[in-house]
């Protein structure tokens, strides 16, 4: 918190969005990139960060050319023990990383998600998505709760793999001390 001096709001918004995934089965849904800047913060799920256009991707590589006193880690909720979030937090040079993720980044290709109903929805391409005809499917199942991008289903090993590529980067440049498990909120 001390690195954002302004809008010191938006970590309140981060843990929150952390205590959502904290029961999430899968560690591709419990891992975030978080940055901390003089003014603000931004929480993104890691695979959308890697997902070309999204805009976790476009957020995040957004400050490529002004990132003085920026500050990114990697997050991985591991837990909730009580009202705390346990797991790791990974720092990561944030400029070092940009150019690696722009190189590795997919398109994504399809969405699928949850109708404020909790009615769930099958991956379809971005096209179906935005047709006359789903738009009024949202409609009738009270509009949007969540939704996830998805690279071609045929890119989505590649995708696991250049995130644990980058992954690898990020752990070689961290010490030990600094990638233990860790309280990630109050």
């Amino acid at each position: 918190m001390e690195n954002t001096e302004h809008y010191k709001s938006d970590f309140e918004y981060d843990v929150a969005t952390l205590l959502k995934v904290a029961k999430q089965p899968k560690i591709e849904d419990r891992t975030f990139y978080w940055l901390s800047r003089p003014c603000g913060t931004w929480c993104f799920k890691e695979k959308e960060v890697f997902l070309k256009d999204s805009g976790a991707y476009k957020t995040w590589t957004h400050y490529e050319s002004e990132h003085e006193g920026f500050r990114a880690f990697r997050v991985v909720v591991e837990e909730l023990d009580g009202k705390k979030l346990l797991g790791k937090v990974i720092p990561f040079d944030y400029a070092e990383s940009v150019p690696r993720i722009k190189r590795a980044a997919l398109p994504y290709v399809f969405i699928s998600g949850e109708y404020g109903d909790g009615t769930t929805f099958p991956k379809m391409t971005y096209a179906e998505y935005e047709s006359s005809e789903h738009i009024l499917v949202k409609l009738k199942h009270g509009g949007l709760k969540s939704c996830q991008l998805h690279p071609a289903d045929e890119d989505a090993d590649e995708l696991k793999l250049r995130i644990a590529q980058e992954h690898t980067i990020q752990t070689r440049k961290t010490s030990p001390k600094k990638d233990k498990r860790k309280c990630v909120s109050r």
